[in-house]
């Protein structure tokens, strides 16, 4: 898994990716693009804080 630095990874980069990709392709439907945004909370929920493209405070 690509690291960033002090611990940090990459590891869901990919799903940020495909959710821009889908946001774009469907002109911005969100619901459209449940199934992407869904995938990056599941990667969120394994690598947590650990990864940069997750939204959790640095301490918890």
């Amino acid at each position: 898994m690509p690291t960033i630095g002090a611990g940090e990874t990459r590891a869901c980069y990919k799903h940020t990716c495909r959710i821009q990709k889908c946001l774009s392709e469907t002109n911005y439907d969100n619901a459209a693009c449940s199934w992407a945004i869904d995938a990056l909370k599941a990667c969120c929920e394994k690598y947590g804080k650990d990864s940069i493209h997750c939204a959790f405070p640095k301490d918890a």
